[in-house]
């Protein structure tokens, strides 16, 4: 598959999982949160757009814990998906995330290494996510 579609369909994909995962949509949580622990690298680290830096520990510990806390209506929606920069099995790209979450609008711009590892649902896994609130889009 050609790395920009892989990318691409992980970055949708895994966004999804976090909508429903927040939305608690999944009747087995153990079962859903393997779509989010299985795609993501041992080293993972995030900077969220506060500029906070988050290990995948942290984040992890995190997003179980948030489990549900969405009203329904919540949504994510990922657009300008572009890829970058391709180097041997690298792959830098960058995408808007747009959530409405309990009547509250944010965006984000978000740029993210990815690398090959055919393990992984669409054969991507993720590296490092670093995240910018959009002008105005503040959450």
């Amino acid at each position: 598959m050609d790395v920009a579609i892989a990318c691409e369909e992980e970055i949708v994909g895994l966004h999804r999982f976090f909508q429903e995962w927040f939305l608690g949509g999944f009747s087995d949580r153990v079962r859903g949160f393997k779509r989010f622990s299985d795609v993501m690298a041992p080293g993972f680290a995030m900077v969220t757009p506060r500029g906070v830096a988050t290990a995948l520990p942290d984040l992890s510990a995190g997003l179980r814990g948030a489990f549900g806390t969405w009203e329904k209506g919540s949504s994510i929606e990922v657009v300008d998906v572009s890829l970058r920069h391709v180097h041997a099995d690298l792959a830098l790209l960058t995408y808007v995330e747009r959530q409405h979450v309990n009547g509250k609008d944010t965006a984000r711009l978000s740029t993210v290494l990815m690398r090959q590892h055919e393990a992984t649902p669409n054969g991507v896994q993720w590296l490092h996510v670093h995240e910018t609130w959009m002008p105005g889009q503040a959450g």
